[in-house]
């Protein structure tokens, strides 16, 4: 169950998912981020928690020079990225775990793959679940090709796989705001559906750095015999970093006739990686 509901709740290139849920399953989703989809609905709830305070944020202008300058298709530098996180995951009426703390990204080295490049991000929200993109960085978008979450439960560790035929679109590049896209993709008998808009420009600070990014609104769907889920997130990607570096998350759905609910919110605690 955490293992399908991670897989919507996917977040934007380094992002955070809405956790380690069933419901919600990917923070900072990664990572990492995509339908003939439902409209990219996200907004701030009235339930939706106070930015971390690792960040601040001021409305700006569109990101330019260097900054709009590093929106090329480009992958993030490879290292270890900390996230301060918080968050929550209910499963029926009395089940309730909290997210730790602090996660981790993961990022590997690029490589070449055709007229563009791949880079495997992984996404670690607990030492019991972590979540494996691999994105494909090609003129004009960044693309999903495989996702695997692995999770256990004080057994075995287990793991799910999706591999995309057709690699859908996580994000534009360059971005704009009032961009849209969507992707959709089958996995493992449930149907995943993506659709995103970058809604305005806004500068936020990390580790007392002006950072200049995008904020894009997202929507993501599973839908099985079984399973009914949908996350909404929204995702401060910059441009210069190539990474999220905030998002917030809300997931909420049934698993086998099961309510999930589940919630992460998570800042990227300095841009420079170990």
């Amino acid at each position: 169950m955490r293992a399908l509901a991670s897989l919507f709740a996917l977040a934007l290139l380094g992002g955070c998912s809405a956790g380690r849920a069933p419901a919600s399953g990917p923070a900072q989703a990664g990572g990492g981020t995509t339908a003939a989809s439902p409209t990219a609905a996200a907004t701030r709830d009235a339930d939706a928690p106070t930015p971390s305070r690792a960040t601040t944020s001021t409305p700006v202008p569109t990101p330019s020079g260097s900054d709009r300058a590093a929106a090329t298709p480009q992958p993030p530098a490879p290292g270890a990225y900390r996230y301060a996180q918080s968050g929550s995951t209910t499963i029926g009426k009395s089940f309730t775990t909290q997210a730790p703390p602090e996660g981790r990204l993961v990022v590997e080295a690029a490589t070449r793959a055709g007229t563009g490049l791949r880079q495997r991000q992984t996404r670690e929200t607990s030492g019991q679940h972590s979540e494996e993109t691999t994105y494909l960085w090609l003129p004009g978008r960044v693309a999903i090709e495989r996702i695997v979450v692995r999770y256990s439960s004080g057994g075995p560790a287990q793991e799910m796989r999706c591999e995309f035929a057709r690699p859908p679109t996580a994000l534009e590049i360059p971005l704009e705001v009032g961009a849209s896209w969507s992707g959709s993709g089958d996995c493992q008998g449930a149907r995943w559906s993506f659709s995103a808009t970058v809604r305005r420009a806004e500068r936020v600070e990390v580790a007392s750095e002006p950072v200049a990014t995008f904020v894009i609104e997202a929507q993501i769907g599973l839908r099985s015999n079984d399973m009914d889920q949908t996350s909404r997130s929204v995702t401060w990607f910059s441009p210069r970093y190539r990474l999220s570096v905030r998002s917030q998350n809300r997931s909420e759905g049934t698993y086998q006739g099961v309510e999930t609910r589940s919630s992460l919110d998570s800042a990227l605690a300095d841009p420079r990686p170990s």
